[in-house]
């Protein structure tokens, strides 16, 4: 599987990268109930290796009561693979012991992010999500003192607007703070917002970019293929996925079909391949409740979609970009 470098670190990860949502039971009440590898979470990951997957992404929030971490951390332990994985996960979403990157707080996490992982560093820690209460040079700083103490190799932050990302590059142009080295992001055919502010920055920054969420919650699996006129339920969809129902998504669907039929491959495997061609894309990060659903991901990654392919999705899934940037593009052809 191809390797790409992620933003200015030293780390070389797979184009894929496994989601640690899917590893391990969903607390009680979690919209992923049901939804995740729970019976040999053990087989997955040994598969995910086996496909030439290295990155492993999790958090503390994902599973019962940071079911995910432990369960990644028993199995690096068993199969004494910790130095071939690029473990990733995050910190800073609510939960029960609280939420933020408050200096005190982005210590204990990192410390018990690392007991559940049966490791003594972490390759990159993100902020799950943009803290507006703490000051962010103090959160830097504090990320830079668990750099130099070893326990963390590089930093990131997921969910997070260009502006905050702007004062993170400006703050971390200094020797004590850290500087974030990707951003985690939700990007797929059907949400495409970052192209307006985020993929220029992040160029311009050259930092990494893992997107989540690559086939929108599952909608372009190609599982759904009627419009629905009444109850979404009705038809077996899940009720999370209503947000979708709109003429644009279910063109975007239609044009999948047309280019996977083109290629004998599945509606999802192209979704993933479009994701993966995009410029500034480091990795997709993929859930699985089986070996199965993994390996047709991976075949996603050697998809080679042509320009006439990428073209008709692109189309397919246009967006209006608002201003400036609409102004822009007819004024000087981009921004």
């Amino acid at each position: 599987m191809e390797r790409r470098q992620l933003g200015t670190s030293n780390l070389q990860i797979s184009n894929l990268s496994l989601g640690g949502m899917s590893i391990g039971p969903a607390a009680s009440g979690h919209f992923m109930k049901g939804h995740t590898c729970t019976e040999n979470p053990h087989e997955l990951l040994d598969a995910a290796f086996e496909l030439g997957i290295n990155c492993i992404d999790s958090a503390d929030v994902y599973g019962d009561d940071g079911a995910s971490e432990r369960i990644i951390g028993e199995w690096l332990q068993s199969r004494s693979l910790r130095d071939q994985i690029v473990l990733s996960t995050k910190f800073g979403y609510a939960s029960e012991t609280g939420k933020g990157a408050a200096p005190e707080r982005i210590v204990s996490c990192v410390e018990a992010a690392l007991r559940r992982l049966k490791t003594d560093h972490i390759d990159l820690l993100q902020l799950h999500l943009q803290d507006l209460e703490t000051p962010l040079p103090l959160i830097l700083q504090t990320l830079q003192g668990q750099v130099d103490a070893g326990k963390v190799r590089f930093v990131g932050i997921s969910n997070a607007a260009v502006y905050h990302l702007a004062r993170a590059a400006e703050y971390g142009d200094h020797k004590d703070r850290a500087a974030f080295v990707s951003l985690q992001a939700q990007y797929n055919l059907i949400v495409r917002d970052l192209e307006r502010e985020h993929l220029p920055f992040l160029r311009d920054r050259s930092m990494g970019l893992l997107c989540w969420s690559p086939l929108a919650g599952g909608f372009l699996s190609g599982k759904y293929s009627e419009r629905p006129d009444a109850s979404l339920g009705r038809l077996g969809m899940d009720r999370r996925l209503k947000i979708y129902d709109k003429p644009r998504n279910w063109q975007i669907l239609d044009a999948l079909r047309t280019v996977a039929n083109r290629h004998d491959a599945r509606p999802a495997q192209v979704a993933l391949a479009w994701v993966l061609a995009q410029p500034g894309v480091t990795s997709v990060i993929v859930g699985a409740r089986h070996a199965g659903q993994l390996a047709e991901s991976v075949q996603a990654a050697r998809l080679v979609l042509s320009s006439e392919d990428l073209n008709a999705l692109s189309k397919a899934s246009r967006f209006p970009i608002g201003y400036p940037y609409d102004f822009l593009r007819r004024a000087s052809g981009g921004w």
